[in-house]
């Protein structure tokens, strides 16, 4: 979301070469491959999608199918930077079967989920406070079969259809007023309180930047470069960079 030449934050800074994490020598990238994309759209703000993706409090009551390839009995989540690792140490049989699952959430908005037969990339995308899409791009391993892709992506399909409805629920009591802070599990919702903290810490931060430098700071808001004549730009429109910057349209979701 940084629209600079050179990203103010590096991908170590925020995820510490996790790509690189011996969590991932299990898998070979090179032999996955675009499957498909598939969505959902609700009423719910994309805080409350992560909230409830980053614990699995909930999942023995409102997930069936996970137990079938995780020990929800040893379900924990390791935080650091700006990622969340959640880890559950499958049987050996589990394993057999392709459940060997690395799960990691990259704060913002994304995930990815990988096992041996698929890795899925998730985003939650915010169209208004109250309306998100929760996007997913299925890639499947070139030597599995489809008995094998369609049984970890079909199950992954039913888990995140009933995370929807938790979360639109979620949004209508928050809507209604009934909705109010408690205290979280500092372990078993450890991966929310980071979330909810990081969020916060980050915007308070980008507020207090743009009130040393007293204008807004956009920082997807593309440059033009500098060979560009801006021959006609005035106060209410930014020709040279092609975006409109008038206030009256600039739409902000948080």
């Amino acid at each position: 979301m940084d629209g600079a030449k050179t990203p103010e934050v590096a991908w170590e800074d925020d995820f510490d070469n996790l790509d690189t994490h011996e969590r991932f020598s299990y898998y070979n990238f090179e032999d996955y491959q675009f499957d498909h994309v598939w969505q959902m759209e609700g009423d719910y703000n994309w805080k409350i999608l992560a909230d409830n993706y980053n614990e699995c409090y909930h999942c023995k009551v409102a997930h069936p199918d996970i137990p079938t390839i995780a020990d929800l009995n040893s379900y924990w989540v390791e935080t650091q930077k700006s990622y969340i690792q959640h880890f559950g140490a499958q049987r050996q049989d589990q394993i057999d079967r392709g459940f060997r699952i690395a799960v990691t959430y990259y704060l913002p908005n994304a995930s990815t989920n990988i096992s041996p037969h698929f890795f899925m990339i998730q985003r939650f995308v915010p169209l208004s406070p109250s309306r998100s899409i929760m996007r997913y791009e299925f890639f499947r391993n070139k030597n599995s079969s489809d008995e094998d892709f369609n049984l970890i992506t079909e199950l992954y399909k039913r888990v995140m259809s009933e995370d929807k409805y938790l979360c639109a629920n979620a949004q209508k009591n928050v809507n209604a007023g009934v909705f109010i802070n408690g205290e979280m599990h500092p372990e078993m919702e450890q991966g929310p309180l980071f979330f909810q903290q990081s969020i916060r810490e980050q915007l308070q931060n980008h507020h207090k930047k743009e009130q040393e430098v007293g204008h807004e700071i956009w920082p997807a808001q593309q440059e033009a470069p500098q060979t560009t004549i801006n021959t006609k730009a005035t106060s209410s429109a930014n020709y040279s960079s092609g975006i409109d910057i008038r206030p009256a349209h600039k739409a902000i979701v948080v």
